[in-house]
């Protein structure tokens, strides 16, 4: 039965995203512009004053966006999770090897892609703004096929609150 569940999630997630999520698509896609991507990325209701989070088992995953147009990806173990939030920076070098990534944002409609490449191969991910605390994406595993939907909630940069 959850598997049924995560399948209708997955197909209806997958609905709601215009464009065929291809990787190739989204490479073809024009750089973003700083200022337009910024104002497209907040009316989407993307938050720039933190980051959002998902937990599976004991792995964190921290997606923080800039306003420039660009996503920083990191994670880790929860047991080092507080030396993740410091590395989410607009200009962060990234490394493929550790999963740490630095990508441009494309925005189709209502939808969100990006695309990290790994030292195997890409990882895909389509997505929505759910509320303003949370966005949902399907990450597709371009290395082994595997499509996980995750669902990120906000957590507010402690200093960037007044």
């Amino acid at each position: 039965m959850k598997a049924v569940l995560a399948q209708i999630a997955i197909a209806c997630l997958l609905a709601s995203c215009t464009g065929n999520g291809s990787s190739t698509d989204i490479e073809r896609s024009s750089e973003p512009d700083g200022n337009a991507m910024g104002s497209q990325l907040k009316d989407l209701g993307i938050r720039f004053d933190g980051y959002y989070r998902e937990e599976v088992g004991k792995v964190v995953y921290l997606i923080r966006f800039f306003p420039e147009g660009n996503v920083v990806l990191a994670n880790a173990t929860q047991d080092i999770e507080e030396r993740l939030p410091p590395l989410l920076v607009k200009d962060a070098a990234g490394d493929p090897r550790t999963g740490y990534y630095n990508v441009p944002v494309m925005i189709r409609g209502d939808s969100l892609f990006f695309t990290t490449k790994a030292t195997r191969g890409e990882l895909s991910y389509r997505g929505t703004v759910l509320d303003a605390s949370r966005v949902r994406f399907l990450r597709h595993s371009h290395i082994n096929g595997a499509r996980h939907l995750k669902e990120y909630i906000f957590y507010p940069d402690p200093l960037t609150i007044q």
